[in-house]
């Protein structure tokens, strides 16, 4: 199935070496089984996910699901809310998950407001030996193969 903790390739970057990571789970469950996955695959290295989530009205429902399950990665990049043809919901918006969860756990995940300024901020957070996980329903998955195709160097085999 396509999307699915799908490895686009690891490849060799200005900052060093980087496993890019393509995953369509978009509840909290989905994103947990994702994270513990990629921990057992690759247990000492740092994982930076770029979550977008998906829909208003499951990200109301399951709110403090998703401010708990997003405090696992080491690095936390936030998108917008994508929307999938929903009205939007007064408060319930990515800056606020942000603030919600730095609030109530040790991570200072960062939110990124305008989807052109993603693939920069990608670049400013990375580390040599990072998984980087991109993950959530919506246009995110068009995010994850415009940087294999055009932002990461050569792949490699380490």
């Amino acid at each position: 199935v396509g999307r699915r903790m799908q490895l686009l390739g690891e490849f060799a970057t200005e900052k060093g070496y980087v496993a890019l990571v393509d995953d369509y789970g978009h509840h909290p469950r989905e994103i947990e089984a994702t994270l513990e996955a990629l921990r057992d695959v690759w247990p000492d290295r740092r994982i930076v996910m770029v979550f977008q989530p998906h829909r208003y009205t499951r990200t109301e429902s399951l709110w403090s699901d998703f401010v708990q399950v997003l405090a696992k990665p080491d690095k936390l990049l936030l998108l917008d809310i994508y929307s999938a043809g929903e009205q939007a919901a007064e408060g319930i918006n990515s800056e606020r998950l942000c603030a919600n969860i730095s609030d109530s756990t040790a991570v200072a995940p960062r939110y990124i407001s305008d989807v052109n300024q993603v693939q920069d901020v990608i670049f400013e957070e990375m580390q040599d030996g990072d998984v980087l996980l991109l993950q959530g329903a919506g246009n995110i998955g068009k995010i994850a193969a415009d940087l294999a195709q055009t932002k990461m160097s050569t792949e490699v085999t380490r």
